[in-house]
């Protein structure tokens, strides 16, 4: 019991100096016999600091207290780093055996010295009462411990977890911004690429489910049921295992950056892209992004060339019915060339079905504009 303190004040409590004495004797703890003024003084200081602030109790009469509470718990106060100091023992003198009635009950912790009281007993039972204070003040303190350490990793963890959860989604956030074209909110060209690659695994597992290379359903793609073949058999063929995709080009966009500035030209690529995300046009499935320049691609999963029509001439009849305002009030209208190709087996590389859709695209400008172009049905 010789790692506490205890400083036993004697203001308004000379009589029992003798008791005061054997207490100090008798104590399994450190005991100094003192007084505020030297505690405030900073005098009890050097022994203090050997302890713990939950292994120090201060005893005082009660009404001395009352006069320097105020600063007796400002001094304790500044020696505890993490609570206020509490450990206060209020101690009441009585010559009359105690009743019961005599004392109003103010303080969390009371005690009551007798001067008719022999002393020895007197400070027996007072040193009990005073292990009995260390050690709940002891248990307490380690239980908040406890419950502190314990509250803080969980504090911890929640907050490390919502940090990772913010990390997660600001890298998702960054993430999707390094795949969106910042004019026409599409993806752009790397993300496309990313998307046909996908695409691309995707639909070449579909095709080794349907049997091996000769692929032969080929010819049954682009023109329809044939004789001899189901309806079942035919809708089965015109979504599985096969993607198409869209590649668009604005006619004499040049033009249009010339005679009404380009501020105007991305208001129409804007336009396109607003188009591409709007309800009806394309199916939620569908990818549409940002090529290059003038130029968007659409990739259309489990979609065979001629069903790859439907979003082409949606998207065609909605830009038709737009009549676009320059800054001189000039009115124009915008069209679209269109080449659509699908995925065929053999093809090595993304490239391939591009290149197709590219020269679709590319038939339609040479034969006037404003068409959309199979290149399936042109070229093969």
């Amino acid at each position: 019991m010789k790692d506490k303190y205890l400083m036993l004040c004697n203001e308004n409590m000379d009589s029992f100096s003798s008791l005061f004495t054997m207490i100090k004797e008798k104590a399994p703890f450190i005991v100094d016999i003192t007084n505020v003024a030297d505690i405030l003084a900073g005098k009890s200081l050097k022994r203090m600091k050997h302890f713990r602030t939950t292994h120090i109790y201060i005893a005082i009469e009660a009404d001395k207290f009352i006069e320097v509470e105020d600063q007796l718990r400002d001094y304790c106060n500044s020696l505890e780093e993490s609570t206020a100091f509490t450990n206060f023992l209020y101690l009441h003198k009585t010559k009359a055996p105690y009743t019961g009635e005599d004392l109003l009950k103010r303080y969390k912790h009371e005690y009551i010295l007798f001067d008719h009281e022999e002393h020895l007993a007197q400070a027996i039972q007072f040193n009990l009462y005073m292990i009995s204070l260390f050690n709940k003040s002891i248990l307490s303190n380690r239980l908040a411990d406890y419950i502190y350490h314990s509250f803080k990793e969980v504090v911890y963890y929640e907050m490390l977890k919502k940090q990772k959860a913010d990390i997660e989604e600001l890298n998702e956030e960054l993430a999707k911004i390094n795949k969106i074209d910042n004019l026409t909110n599409l993806y752009n060209r790397r993300a496309l690429f990313e998307f046909l690659e996908k695409e691309r695994n995707r639909t070449l597992r579909s095709f080794q489910k349907l049997g091996g290379d000769d692929y032969p359903i080929e010819t049954k793609q682009f023109w329809g049921n044939q004789e001899g073949s189901s309806e079942v058999e035919e809708d089965f063929i015109e979504y599985f295992g096969i993607f198409s995709i869209m590649m668009i080009d604005l006619d004499h966009f040049k033009k249009i950056n010339d005679t009404y500035g380009h501020l105007i030209g991305d208001k129409v690529l804007k336009t396109i892209g607003r188009l591409l995300q709007q309800q009806g046009i394309l199916r939620d499935q569908d990818i549409a992004g940002r090529f290059g320049g003038e130029e968007f691609i659409v990739i259309l999963p489990n979609t065979n060339a001629n069903n790859a029509l439907g979003p082409a001439m949606r998207l065609a009849a909605e830009l038709d019915a737009i009549e676009f305002v320059s800054n001189e009030n000039q009115r124009f209208k915008v069209t679209l060339s269109i080449g659509i190709s699908e995925y065929h087996p053999t093809d090595k590389d993304n490239e391939a079905i591009i290149y197709r859709a590219d020269q679709a695209m590319y038939y339609a400008k040479e034969h006037g504009r404003n068409q959309i172009i199979i290149y399936e049905r042109v070229f093969d």
